[in-house]
């Protein structure tokens, strides 16, 4: 008996092999791991504890909102946020109550807003605030904001830990002068995302389908 074989038509086969190269083309989406922007937190007054979140280490904070300190000093112009200088302290550091596992393979990003104060600061230079993610670190120093609402920029720090690594987020915010005034904080994301690994893009797995669909309806009328 003699078995016949069909060959793959040319176009298919290009077809499918687009779609194998094509396969990875997607990288892996990013996982929040944490996210934090205080509006469900009280409003305190040189508060040590912020929320069930975080932790004051060093000086003192204070939770902002539109009945202490007026509205609009927030990201977004409502809501909560953090003044990360409490009562003529400094340095003042925070960070979060619960620790975060940082595994090898993948790569971390905080990304938070930041604000100079918006108010008669006696100190224009308004410090500077570092953060802290695994190992890496980020400074960034403001000028005191002009007026409501309160101009926010959004900052961003990546870790790829070489090593696990189980450690809190942690800020410190530092003055040359101590006073009342420091920076507002806001919106904080923590994200994790795996290295090296893509998936495939709808695209292709439809071309694919639509491709090997095509090839048994025509396998069918030659039957």
């Amino acid at each position: 008996m003699t078995i016949s074989k069909r060959k793959l038509p040319d176009w298919l086969a290009a077809m499918a092999g687009v779609a194998m190269l094509s396969l990875g083309a997607g990288p892996a989406p990013a996982a929040v791991i944490f996210s934090d922007n205080f509006d469900s937190d009280p409003v305190l007054e040189g508060t040590l504890r912020i929320g069930s979140n975080w932790t004051v280490t060093a000086g003192s904070t204070d939770l902002l909102g539109p009945t202490f300190f007026g509205p609009g000093q927030c990201a977004g112009g409502g809501g909560k946020c953090l003044d990360v200088t409490g009562h003529n302290t400094t340095p003042n550091a925070f960070q979060t109550l619960s620790s975060f596992t940082f595994n090898p393979g993948f790569t971390y990003t905080l990304t938070y807003d930041l604000a100079g104060t918006s108010g008669a600061d006696p100190d224009p230079s308004d410090g500077s605030t570092t953060a802290f993610l695994g190992t890496a670190t980020r400074t960034d120093s403001f000028a005191t904001a002009a007026s409501f609402p309160t101009l926010y920029t959004t900052m961003t720090l990546t870790f790829s830990p070489s090593s696990q690594l189980i450690a809190p987020l942690r800020f410190i915010h530092t003055e040359q002068t101590p006073d009342s005034w420091g920076h507002f904080f806001d919106n904080v994301v923590l994200t994790e995302t795996a290295n090296n690994t893509e998936v495939p893009e709808p695209g292709t797995l439809a071309l694919l389908g639509m491709g090997l669909m095509g090839f048994i309806a025509t396998r069918r009328r030659r039957a």
